[in-house]
């Protein structure tokens, strides 16, 4: 029961920082999709399932890189590195880039804390 809930409340904190990434984004620019970045979120994915034998993230891996690969020819569209953001949009991409990266963190820290309340 207790992973449950910290399942539970992990997709809900992942879900707002999704949405809150979302909004903060479209709020500067409305760029196609990045269909590059669609391919390494598959990757990255795919890596995530091996290494905690997870087989709804691979899948979902799987998906994510056919959906990149097969728009190969769209990569470079709607890639933005850094040069290319404006003085108000770098400080706004550093704190949405942040807030992901706590969330990630704080959920690996949730799952090892799960797994030595179950052992």
């Amino acid at each position: 029961m207790l992973l449950f809930w910290i399942a539970a409340i992990l997709i809900l904190l992942i879900g707002i920082a999704i949405i809150t990434a979302t909004a903060a984004y479209e709020l500067i620019v409305k760029p196609g999709i990045d269909y590059f970045s669609v391919f390494l979120m598959g990757l990255t994915w795919l890596a995530i399932s091996i290494i905690f034998a997870l087989d709804s993230f691979y899948i979902l891996g799987i998906l994510f890189t056919v959906i990149g690969l097969s728009k190969k020819h769209e990569w470079k569209q709607n890639y933005r590195n850094w040069k290319k953001y404006t003085k108000e949009e770098k400080p706004l991409k550093i704190i949405v880039m942040s807030g992901l990266i706590a969330m990630a963190v704080l959920s690996v820290a949730v799952y090892f804390i799960t797994i030595s309340f179950l052992a």
